[in-house]
């Protein structure tokens, strides 16, 4: 088993490592702790991107055929 850690993670999802180190001292995504280091799983990084998924708010079935959205 593979552990990444912030850096690691923060290329993978194209963001900056500060914004995963903040959100991991938060508590707002999984990671593993040993002592002042964290590390992160495949498993992790699937569950950060799932919880920041966006749905769109409409079906698609009620868009106007033209598809734009007046």
């Amino acid at each position: 088993m593979d552990l990444m850690t912030d850096v690691d993670v923060a290329a993978r999802l194209g963001v900056g490592e500060r914004w995963i180190a903040e959100a991991a001292k938060k508590g707002l995504i999984p990671h593993i702790r040993f002592g002042r280091t964290r590390r992160y799983r495949e498993e992790h990084i699937a569950e950060i991107i799932a919880a920041h998924e966006v749905r769109p708010r409409f079906e698609p079935a009620r868009f106007p055929p033209s598809g734009r959205i007046r």
